[in-house]
């Protein structure tokens, strides 16, 4: 982990830092185990109060196959703590891709492709 502004507060040129050589998870009951490699985070605070995130990463299932996530458009709020955008899209075997796009508001709410094509009938989460 790296401060951004060590006392004072995470800017866009000098955003908090946090990195993640390797991590295991173990599921206790089924003895499964999850890894999850080379995570690199940055968050700040924007000029008008809210924040900004991105990430990235490689998750690996207890089989073997793996996942990669990145941002593809920074999370960002406002001061109030509502949602402005952000996307995020994961990249898993043969290429497959699935996009999350935020929904600007201030329920926290997505939208989803998978391979380019839009996942519909989903309920909502509340």
């Amino acid at each position: 982990y790296r401060a951004g502004v060590p006392g004072g507060t995470p800017t866009a040129s000098n955003p908090e830092r946090l990195t993640m050589a390797e991590a295991r998870i173990t599921n206790l009951e089924t003895g499964k185990v999850y890894r999850q490699t080379g995570y690199s985070m940055t968050a700040f605070e924007t000029a008008g109060g809210g924040d900004q995130l991105t990430v990235s990463g490689r998750g690996y299932r207890s089989s073997g196959d793996w996942f990669q996530v990145a941002t593809t458009t920074p999370l960002s709020s406002d001061a109030d703590g509502d949602i402005l955008g952000g996307a995020f899209t994961f990249t898993g075997a043969a290429n497959s891709t699935a996009t999350v796009t935020m929904v600007p508001g201030s329920a926290l709410q997505a939208t989803m492709r998978v391979n380019g094509a839009p996942v519909t009938g989903v309920p909502a989460c509340r």
